[in-house]
């Protein structure tokens, strides 16, 4: 079931995207918000990410909501894990982990 979730977002980013563009709206931001559901969600933000999402509304840590959301900490780690460069100029990322790990004391 989970790939259909992440063909159909993947499918939705890239119209969205495309409209945005030819609409004239180059400038704006396309952010995307993803919860967990059957293991996708990490796979989802990289995939909507490529096709045309500027960014993402999550927090650090996994455990933001209730029921889990994608978190910033592991789309940065994927993001540079597959050779994102700009990732490693414009955050800390030195402290990301350890940023991650309190938040997650705080908020279990």
């Amino acid at each position: 079931m989970w790939e259909k979730v992440v063909d159909d977002l993947t499918a939705w980013t890239k119209v969205v995207r495309h409209e945005m563009l030819r609409c004239g709206w180059k400038d704006g931001h396309f952010l995307i918000h993803v919860h967990e559901q059957w293991g996708a969600m990490h796979a989802v933000n990289m995939t909507c990410l490529a096709n045309g999402a500027t960014g993402m509304w999550c927090g650090v840590c996994i455990e933001g909501a209730g029921v889990g959301h994608a978190d910033s900490c592991t789309a940065l780690l994927n993001l540079i894990r597959i050779g994102n460069t700009k990732v490693l100029d414009e955050y800390n990322c030195k402290y990301l982990r350890e940023a991650a790990r309190r938040v997650t004391e705080i908020t279990t």
